[in-house]
């Protein structure tokens, strides 16, 4: 009777504060967070009375740099001699969250469940840890589904609820912070075997797409190898590590719902599988997460993600990861959960955040549509492998200059959170066509001497030369998953698609986008794109699965040298002067032999024979690009002229970009536009250039009727002149700086 009371009370007191929300309803903040990780637990304190003053000093600061949210981890601690939680220090921080109105989030599992208990904990629960040390390929030693560890984690998730569910200061959970699990133990290999019996059904078509000779499920274990007739097997055990992840995650968010129906949950990997350029231990699927979050989230350390020439991580590529995460999360509000904020530690050669880091890396976030940041973390780091790393603050606690950055941030925040999350960014006219098996096959180049370092990652390579190209001429992308669930209605959305290096195609992929085409649609498919379907058996006729049809093309012959090949433009009539006849291009590694069929055209050919270079072909209503170079690829690399053919091929779908800019010297200047239900509009305007930009940016605006463009950053009127449905400003921008226009 008393918990149907106690939890009934809870029920109450949550109406009360969601009374904008029926009962039961997970509630979200409806302003942007903007928080950080406090880690106090991880350090050592002679008494009580150190603990709180240092308690107490830091979450006042932390509420004085417009901070708004506060995310502990660990969240308890143990009491060895009682062998029971120990609350005290834990109380004292929630009530100081309180007392200073923030808002609680706390990390309920770190990457493992070590993180929370104690040795003496774990040896209690027979068979909890893996038995195997011979093998070392396991990530793991803990059995995360081993039932003495499932009853452990619910227990700990009851006990957190229990004594802090009332609490009004508690927003939400962070169920799983950064899931990777992996491990080669019996409970592990045993669902690998059932996952592979639910996937193909019968063990003689497993036989056949792996190229193996099983007799039963049960000799199918992950220490398999590659086998030269089939990558399947390889591929099977990481398709089946993110789908195990997000069984996890499932499995959480069923277990806490138990005791909490109205906090939002979050979980948030280490970015995903597009935007992690390693085949790691911490690559996870975003896409099997999300279904099981309120709001998804993701890691996100530019250090970690420097390309092939050791060059810091350049700003588009924040955008890029950013629609990424947006994409992933569908219909769901996305949080950088982890955002970086310094050295990963004081001994390592890793990215430096600057203020001007900081203060773009929030800027592009929310300009993508992210509604909250928390950084990784408020103090450094004195102890661990992280040790002199991280942090918002000096080692004695004041903000350092990237915590002067956050706490500008937050200062606009604080009087226009609300405005920045109620306004939605306007939907993409292009889309990316991406499909994981396609990077899961191109790890067969991994350490292979001929490939190190040049097409070793080349599948992402493409995909955000694709990206960057468009990003360059402010044209917004979406990234839609071809290996997850898809129809026209989605594709529909979008004036033109690109493939670029996506080896798989998909035989109901294909012949959606055949619809799409014949309905008016344009698809620009570039090098080695649909040459096998999703089980490692390629296509004799390629482009495969009826993609010849669509193209009116074929390949006839692959060839791959570490070079670049160069190609003309023939046919400036097709490209409606965007484009002129004689415009030299340049692809990197692949070129292709390409059979023209009936109907198509040759708009490019290559400079040494005259084979073709660009294939166009009318299909239906719509238009069928096929390249025989890699577009995207060769951008990324620094080609610059692909990148005008990217661009020339999306401005004839009809793509209109978000602002025309006009300036005398060089500028890079993102805008992205965000409107409200009640047509109101944000505009994004931010310069990643090293120099301040002066000139005029040209925006599309619909029905344009407004009294006043606000600058809510510096709180000033910008002036505007409206012509032709279009908002000019005459604007000055300072280098690596941002600027907010509220059209009101």
């Amino acid at each position: 009777m008393f918990n149907i009371l106690y939890r009934t009370s809870i029920c109450f007191l949550l109406l009360i504060i969601c009374s904008n929300h029926s009962f039961g309803q997970v509630k979200i903040p409806e302003t942007i967070v903007f928080g950080t990780v406090y880690n106090i637990f991880h350090d050592e304190f002679d008494s009580d009375e150190i603990y709180n003053s240092i308690v107490e000093e830091d979450i006042k600061n932390i509420k004085e740099a417009n901070l708004n949210l506060v995310m502990p981890f660990p969240l308890g601690q143990w009491d060895s001699n009682e062998k029971k939680p120990d609350w005290n220090r834990t109380d004292f921080l929630i009530n100081k969250i309180e007392e200073n109105n923030l808002m609680l989030m706390p990390i309920m599992l770190k990457s493992t469940h070590r993180a929370y208990l104690p040795m003496w904990k774990w040896h209690q629960m027979e068979g909890a840890i893996r038995e195997f040390p011979e093998v070392s390929q396991s990530t793991e030693d803990v059995k995360y589904l081993h039932p003495a560890v499932m009853e452990s984690i619910e227990d700990y998730f009851k006990s957190i609820v229990d004594r802090y569910g009332n609490r009004t200061s508690l927003v939400g959970y962070n169920i799983w912070n950064e899931p990777h699990y992996e491990s080669l133990d019996e409970i592990n290999i045993d669902r690998f075997q059932k996952w592979l019996k639910n996937k193909y059904g019968t063990l003689s078509e497993l036989n056949r797409v792996w190229a193996e000779d099983y007799t039963e499920w049960e000799q199918i274990t992950p220490l398999i190898r590659r086998n030269w007739e089939s990558s399947m097997g390889v591929i099977d055990w990481d398709l089946f590590r993110y789908a195990n992840n997000g069984e996890i995650a499932k499995w959480c968010k069923q277990t806490i719902r138990k005791y909490d129906k109205n906090r939002f949950l979050t979980v948030n990997p280490v970015g995903t599988v597009i935007n992690n350029q390693e085949n790691s231990q911490w690559t996870v699927d975003a896409k099997e997460i999300v279904p099981h979050t309120d709001i998804f989230g993701i890691s996100f350390y530019p250090d970690k993600f420097v390309n092939k020439h050791k060059e810091s991580m350049p700003y588009w590529r924040y955008s890029c990861m950013y629609d990424v995460t947006r994409s992933d999360a569908d219909d769901k509000p996305y949080y950088l959960v982890e955002a970086q904020t310094n050295q990963q530690n004081g001994m390592g050669l890793f990215q430096f955040l600057s203020y001007e880091d900081i203060h773009l890396m929030s800027w592009i976030a929310f300009a993508d549509n992210c509604k909250g940041i928390v950084f990784w973390k408020w103090r450094p780091f004195f102890r661990g492998q992280q040790a002199f790393g991280r942090g918002l603050t000096f080692y004695n606690g004041e903000l350092a200059p990237r915590g002067e950055a956050a706490k500008e941030v937050g200062r606009v925040l604080k009087q226009h959170g609300k405005l920045l999350f109620d306004a939605q960014v306007k939907p993409a006219e292009v889309g990316i066509l991406y499909d994981i098996v396609t990077l899961q096959k191109s790890y067969e180049n991994l350490n292979r001497p001929e490939s190190n370092n040049t097409t070793d990652f080349f599948v992402n390579e493409s995909f955000e030369g694709t990206y960057k190209a468009l990003f360059d001429n402010n044209m917004s992308v979406d990234v839609i998953r071809t290996d997850k669930s898809l129809n026209l209605e989605q594709l529909s959305k979008y004036k033109i698609l690109f493939l670029p290096y996506q080896l798989v195609i998909r035989p109901d992929v294909a012949n959606l986008l055949k619809t799409y085409v014949q309905n008016g649609g344009w698809i620009v498919a570039d090098a080695r794109t649909a040459v096998m379907d999703q089980y490692d058996f390629g296509y004799p006729t390629n482009p495969g699965a009826g993609l010849d049809e669509v193209f009116s093309a074929r390949r006839l012959d692959l060839y791959a040298d570490n070079c670049t090949f160069g190609a003309t433009i023939t046919n400036s009539n097709f490209f409606k002067g965007l484009v002129n006849n004689g415009f030299n291009f340049e692809g990197i590694y692949f070129k292709e032999k390409l059979q023209i069929l009936e109907g198509s055209q040759v708009v490019a050919k290559f400079s040494d024979n005259d084979d073709p270079a660009i294939i166009v072909n009318k299909y239906g209503k719509g238009t069928a690009v096929l390249s025989a170079i890699p577009l995207g690829g060769s951008y990324y690399n620094k080609i610059s002229s692909t990148g005008n053919i990217i661009k020339a091929l999306a401005s004839m779908a009809g793509v209109n970009p978000t602002a025309k800019i006009e300036s005398t010297g060089e500028h890079q200047i993102m805008v992205k536009i965000h409107e409200k239900e009640n047509k109101e509009k944000l505009i994004y305007l931010i310069n990643l250039n090293e120099n301040r930009f002066n000139g005029k940016i040209s925006i599309p605006v619909e029905n344009p009727k407004f009294n006043q463009v606000l600058e809510i950053i510096e709180n000033k009127n910008l002036e505007f002149t409206i012509e032709a449905n279009h908002l000019i400003l005459d604007i000055s921008i300072p280098a690596k700086s941002t600027k907010v226009a509220w059209l009101n």
